[in-house]
């Protein structure tokens, strides 16, 4: 388990800064208490203003004026929230129920305080919100439509720093080993939910790849690295050029999308942008049962919207369904 090191361990300075208080977490601190009293707070408002249960509620900052600090680039009748850039960091405040913000703050917490013990307040603080940024990047071209809530992109970028720490600081680390088999190990469980878990179209894991992507890239370039390596160099380039390209590449996927939001996944099929849906009804198709349209401009909402009966419907059930009308 133990390992050899160069110098003083990072484990040993870090625990013995945090027992005798020379380090203290505010950053974890913050981010728990900012996501735990937000949540509560308006959990109990909206569980009472719409009868829902308590423990299942969407509460944080975006219940504060309802759908302005969430994640998403298009509203429910198309309207265009791209230039409200505050909603690709601010998202982070709000969860959908108990046991999503309790588990986000066990990450930060177990994640999130051995890391501030070595790299502090300030750098830690960056990392994880470069991390949300990341994973709001990651959700421009990689889904586009599920309005996103939560700080899982900065807790999947402490997975991100936390390799990025092993790769910098290898010859630093006493427990460089148990750490690496504990990330492998929250990787592949974290895959293996994926897997099993069923997926009814109401869910994003944008931000979470995002995240963990751009909390490796900025924990090689930020990260505490007493002992600078050559190699060490060219990983920080190439890692922080990478960085650029994504960057640059999920910014202008999202400002080209003219037609209603489309991801990469959509657009290699020969799908059509699209933000408005409804479920219709109309015996003309020759069908008995109610069909799922799509639209991603004015034109075709309008068009649509002159059906006898149309209704609005669930995001899942759609996703279930497919669609009799997607623009083509």
């Amino acid at each position: 388990i133990n390992s050899q090191v160069e110098g003083e361990a990072h484990e040993t300075k870090a625990m013995d800064d945090l027992m005798k208080g020379r380090v203290r977490p505010w950053f974890v601190i913050f981010e728990c208490t900012m996501c735990l009293f937000l949540w509560i707070v308006f959990a109990i408002v909206m569980s009472n203003k719409y009868g829902t249960s308590f423990m299942s509620t969407q509460g944080g900052m975006n219940s504060i004026v309802e759908g302005m600090f969430d994640l998403r680039l298009y509203g429910p009748e198309c309207q265009d929230y791209r230039g409200q850039i505050w909603r690709w960091t601010t998202y982070q405040f709000s969860h959908v129920g108990a046991s999503h913000v309790l588990m986000n703050v066990f990450m930060v917490i177990m994640l999130g305080i051995p890391l501030e013990g070595v790299h502090e307040c300030w750098r830690l603080a960056i990392m994880f919100n470069v991390g949300v940024l990341g994973g709001a990047c990651c959700y421009f071209w990689t889904d586009a439509h599920t309005p996103v809530v939560g700080c899982s992109g900065g807790c999947y970028a402490l997975i991100g720093i936390h390799i990025a720490d092993l790769i910098m600081n290898w010859h630093q680390k006493r427990f460089r080993i148990p750490t690496l088999v504990m990330i492998i190990k929250l990787i592949l469980i974290d895959i293996l939910q994926y897997t099993l878990s069923y997926d009814d179209g109401s869910k994003s894991h944008a931000a979470h790849v995002g995240g963990a992507v751009a909390g490796l890239i900025i924990g090689v370039l930020v990260c505490k690295n007493e002992t600078v390596k050559t190699y060490e160099r060219v990983i920080a380039v190439g890692l922080g050029i990478l960085g650029c390209i994504l960057m640059g590449f999920s910014l202008g996927w999202m400002g080209a999308q003219h037609d209603g939001p489309l991801n990469i996944f959509e657009a290699a099929s020969g799908e059509k942008g699209w933000c408005w849906f409804r479920q219709v009804f109309d015996r003309s198709f020759g069908l008995d049962y109610w069909v799922c349209i799509r639209c991603g401009t004015q034109e075709c909402i309008n068009t649509w919207s002159n059906q006898k009966y149309i209704m609005e419907v669930d995001a899942s059930e759609c996703a279930t369904r497919g669609f009799y009308y997607d623009g083509r």
